[in-house]
């Protein structure tokens, strides 16, 4: 039997996949650092931290990951996290080891215009499902974009 994944490897996964596979700038949620999991942030979109913020050149996104428990109550809180990320970012992702996705949650994430990405026992990442371009108002945007960019000099001199 192959062991659970759990949330810092869900977290570490995604983050290298939009690094290296997306070419976005990535910070995970300082939580994460002692998991080797950098660089980090502690930015905040209405009073949530989200697990990950990445961005490129026009889009800013907001991840939410989860880990396999033996309940599934942690991917309602999911689903409620994201959507208080929609004030602070264009798209909105779900991040879960790929057995916990059905037919249920993908039709809500849909529903909901929220991504779904979703990490095997290989540790390897596969979009389910990308949102349409979210709406985020231009004050919100400057002030994420403010913060987020003293952090970009750090990529230049990184392996990132």
């Amino acid at each position: 039997m192959m062991s659970r994944l759990n949330e810092p490897q869900v977290v570490k996964a995604i983050h290298e996949f939009l690094i290296n596979e997306k070419g976005y700038l990535a910070w995970s949620d300082s939580r994460f650092k002692q998991y080797g999991i950098e660089p980090t942030h502690q930015l905040k979109i209405s009073g949530r931290i989200p697990d990950i913020i990445a961005r490129n050149k026009d889009t800013i996104i907001a991840i939410e990951c989860k880990g396999e428990r033996s309940d599934s109550r942690h991917i309602l809180e999911a689903i409620g996290q994201v959507t208080y990320y929609k004030r602070g970012s264009h798209e909105q992702y779900i991040g879960i080891p790929e057995t916990l996705v059905d037919d249920t949650l993908y039709d809500i994430v849909e529903y909901l215009n929220v991504g779904l990405l979703t990490v095997d026992h290989k540790l390897r990442v596969h979009e389910e499902l990308v949102p349409k371009h979210g709406l985020l108002k231009l004050e919100n945007l400057e002030e994420i974009l403010k913060l987020t960019s003293k952090h970009i000099r750090y990529f230049s001199h990184s392996k990132y």
